[in-house]
């Protein structure tokens, strides 16, 4: 079992021991500095930026696009071959990413998605992982593409990139997501990458030397950070890398066990860490990390209790987490400054939330390949 598989099933006790969650009932309108929490089906992928729609898993190896007031819709839907395993929405909602899931955690098949155009990219069948060799003659043979191409809503507008063929290796892909600038990033377990969103080939944006690995990425701004494994004890490396350029800096964690990497501010310059460790169950609070100065404060948002998920605001001001157990009886929604001080309760979480939470405008929503299920939420101002 992979360390991220074991995160996962971590995370699923804890859903067993939280209990039921509860959600925002009929009548009088919410109050303002709350959080309404969002029904979604079990099998949602992703909220869309503007909480109008939802990527829902159809069967076994399809995605639609539906709209949240009509969940039973004949909508555009896309079919790739294996499990849909991950699908999030362009942060400007035009485009979204769909990877099946093979094994735990890995993907070896994605493609991207313009709900706009309806045309269908495929990602680079290699992913990245494969190095062309410098001697003529010993380069692998070009995969042949697969007898079926995924379609948008009917036949696809356009279909571009190279389809993996079945000859084509397992890929260790562990997850995608987009920059604020739409951009989207791609990592493995030992390269983070940029896609290309009309070709789908991808761009090495840094490779990791020998005997390290990406334990999780995230991305705010312009900029990836990912949190790099030595050996399972040892988490403390962070990389922040600029996306289009390539430049990045490198700091060191405070907490070498059971530390997580949450989010990344916008502006690139603050980490949001987590020091719950999951595994052992273990509560421990959240860091704010200056990337500049490489120092840590604490934010208690509750203490005894377990932090699952937690994210920056858009405007890098507030932090929002997920929280259960500790004096919360059921899984709690809270959002705390960034400075320090009291923390907010906004509302319920269903007792699976996880991963990083993302706001775009007023909606909240977990993400990640860590996520379990996603959740979302409606600030309300």
């Amino acid at each position: 079992m992979t360390h991220r598989s074991r995160l996962a099933a971590s995370l699923g006790i804890i859903a067993c021991l939280a209990g039921p969650a509860t959600r925002v009932g009929a009548g009088a309108g919410p109050p303002a500095g709350t959080a309404t929490q969002l029904s979604l089906p079990d099998d949602t992928l992703d909220v869309s930026p503007d909480g109008a729609t939802f990527l829902i898993r159809k069967g076994v190896d399809t995605a639609c696009v539906v709209p949240l007031s009509l969940p039973d819709d004949d909508s555009p839907c896309v079919t790739i071959p294996g499990r849909a395993g991950q699908g999030v929405f362009s942060p400007d909602g035009t485009r979204f990413v769909l990877a099946d899931r093979a094994g735990a955690t890995l993907r070896q098949y994605a493609v991207v998605v313009d709900i706009v155009s309806r045309s269908v990219t495929h990602v680079d069948a290699d992913f990245g992982v494969a190095t062309p060799s410098t001697t003529p003659g010993t380069d692998p043979p070009p995969t042949t593409p697969a007898a079926t191409t995924p379609t948008f809503g009917g036949p696809a507008v356009t279909s571009a990139g190279t389809e993996p063929g079945p000859s084509t290796p397992p890929a260790p892909i562990v997850g995608f997501a987009w920059t604020d600038t739409n951009q989207l990033v791609a990592w493995s377990l030992r390269a983070i990458s940029r896609v290309d969103l009309a070709t789908g080939e991808l761009t090495p944006i840094a490779t990791l030397p020998a005997g390290t690995f990406v334990w999780t990425a995230v991305t705010g701004g312009n900029a990836v950070a990912y949190q790099v494994v030595a050996n399972p004890a040892d988490r403390r490396q962070v990389v922040i890398a600029d996306v289009t350029t390539g430049t990045s800096s490198t700091i060191t964690l405070d907490e070498p066990a059971g530390s997580a990497l949450l989010d990344v501010s916008g502006d690139g310059t603050q980490l949001l860490v987590t020091t719950t460790d999951l595994r052992l169950f273990k509560p421990g609070p959240l860091q704010i990390v200056d990337t500049a100065a490489g120092t840590a404060s604490t934010l208690d948002v509750s203490p005894g209790g377990l932090i699952t998920a937690g994210g920056f605001s858009t405007d890098g001001a507030t932090v929002f987490a997920v929280v259960a157990g500790g004096p919360k009886e059921s899984p709690t929604l809270l959002s705390v400054p960034v400075g320090g001080g009291n923390a907010t309760v906004l509302g319920p979480a269903d007792n699976t939330a996880s991963g990083t939470i993302r706001q775009t405008g007023d909606i909240l929503a977990t993400n990640g390949p860590l996520s379990i299920r996603t959740q979302a939420w409606r600030l309300v101002s």
